[in-house]
């Protein structure tokens, strides 16, 4: 080796390289979104319309992707899977369904009733998860 100095980078090149290798945890590849985390404490806070007008005209508010790539997926597992949650079921995937089931979609609960008019209960607009509260007919929410 003494008389072989270049052979020394090639060597720690090849001990570098598990280093930048993409971390891989006991329990993936993860399926399933992880429960949300209840926040009675929030901060709210009303949003300035005088301070989104500015932002909005003089700034670039959102993501841009850079000249290197595009801005990648954050709610993915480590084979970039997208996570079954409240938004998205990889139902039809892992097992063939019927055409009846696919017809049916996800909804496993009753459905509203569609005989006559829904009351609008509640409006929440300024909370962590803004929303509207209904009723059908039948006083089912």
């Amino acid at each position: 080796m003494k008389n072989k100095p270049y052979l020394i980078l090639p060597i720690l090149a090849l001990l570098a390289l598990p280093a930048g290798a993409q971390k891989f945890y006991p329990d993936d590849p993860i399926e399933r979104e992880p429960p949300p985390v209840d926040t009675p404490d929030a901060n709210l806070r009303e949003v300035s319309d005088l301070m989104d007008m500015f932002e909005n005209i003089f700034g670039k508010p959102g993501d841009r992707h850079t000249s290197k790539g595009v801005i990648p997926a954050m709610d993915v597992n480590t084979l970039g899977e997208v996570l079954d949650g409240p938004w998205f079921m990889d139902r039809h995937a892992k097992k063939r369904m019927s055409l009846e089931e696919l017809t049916n979609g996800p909804c496993t609960g009753d459905a509203p009733s569609m005989k006559g008019p829904w009351r609008v209960l509640t409006v929440n607009r300024y909370n962590v998860r803004p929303g509207i509260l209904i009723a059908d007919e039948e006083n089912t929410l």
